[in-house]
């Protein structure tokens, strides 16, 4: 009898797994793992779109920042420009009124 349940039982597995229902299940397996490999793809698409837009933000801000150090540097370069033209025309000035003055006082002395 307990070969015969053994039989029995082995028979209704391979029809259970080689039967009609083995291509149902099968399509319904395919199924699933299409499913899933569309929600997958939705995740990972999403993701990306996320770290996509984080990186493009991040490359903005870090672009504003070098635009306004870059401001900033060729506003420091004009003043600098400046008092050093500044500084240059208040030397020549000096320099200009001391000629005059030796010369003025070369030619009184006569």
């Amino acid at each position: 009898m307990n070969q015969e349940n053994d039989h029995n039982v082995s028979q209704m597995r391979e029809r259970y797994l080689w039967g009609a229902d083995a291509e149902s299940r099968l399509k319904e397996g395919i199924q699933k793992i299409e499913t899933d490999l569309k929600e997958d793809i939705q995740r990972v698409e999403a993701d990306l779109k996320d770290r996509i837009q984080k990186v493009e933000a991040d490359l903005k801000e870090d672009i504003q920042k070098i635009e306004e150090n870059f401001m900033n540097a060729i506003q420091e370069v004009k003043e600098n420009h400046k008092r050093l033209v500044s500084r240059i025309l208040w030397v020549g000035g000096l320099i200009f009124a001391g000629a005059v003055t030796i010369v003025a006082a070369l030619i009184s002395k006569g």
